[in-house]
């Protein structure tokens, strides 16, 4: 791969989410005891509120990232694996600085963030494709000359195999070419955890990570 499509992979993938500066107290959202949580003490509503107060909710650059270049929406099937089960979390920007009293604001708005991610995303016209919202990362296609490169494979083998699915199904033209290779960007489980999905589909697929990549992995994992 190009030094310069590699640039372009990396810079693609990322989505900064940023937040700030508000000072209104969180209402404690009552389907979270739905979900067997439990009431936030004292001490952590009064973190949680002083905490809120630093970060710009008014900064909705990730959302409006997050939401460019949809290309089709997930099915029931693909919806079920983990966004469906979501749905208590309301994906509206509006929203993200509605956290119950029990969780870290700032985490809250990225697990909102998540919930907005909703399908089939074209990154780079013709080149750079992503499932996003089928797990907690998500995994993205780059057309090359003999095929398609996977770069990161999620987390779960279910969630890699619908991915995949959908993808092949939805990406414009050209879902029928093979996937050639898997990338592995580090050795946080989530982007290395659903590979058997992809090798079981295509079993000559070449595999590359970083330098001692499987001592990472057992080290951490």
């Amino acid at each position: 791969m190009k030094k310069t499509t590699l640039a372009i992979v990396i810079s693609s993938l990322s989505l900064s989410v940023i937040a700030a500066d508000h000072g209104h107290d969180h209402a404690h959202l009552s389907t979270i005891g739905e979900h067997g949580g439990k009431d936030a003490t004292k001490a952590t509503i009064q973190y949680n509120n002083e905490f809120a107060k630093t970060l710009n909710f008014k900064d909705v650059r990730a959302f409006e990232n997050n939401n460019r270049g949809l290309i089709a929406e997930f099915d029931q099937a693909t919806g079920d694996i983990i966004r469906n089960s979501f749905n208590f979390i309301d994906a509206d920007v509006a929203n993200a600085d509605n956290a119950p009293d029990s969780v870290n604001p700032s985490l809250w708005r990225q697990a909102v963030l998540n919930q907005a991610a909703t399908g089939l995303y074209e990154v780079v016209p013709g080149k750079i494709y992503q499932v996003r919202g089928t797990d907690l990362s998500s995994i993205s296609f780059i057309r090359s000359d003999s095929g398609w490169i996977v770069y990161d494979v999620l987390l779960t083998k279910k969630s890699a195999a619908q991915s995949l699915k959908f993808f092949q199904e939805n990406v414009p033209k050209a879902g029928n070419l093979p996937i050639v290779a898997m990338i592995y960007s580090h050795s946080h489980a989530d982007h290395f955890g659903g590979s058997r999905a992809i090798k079981d589909a295509f079993p000559d697929v070449k595999v590359y990570g970083s330098k001692n990549i499987t001592k990472e992995i057992v080290d951490e994992n």
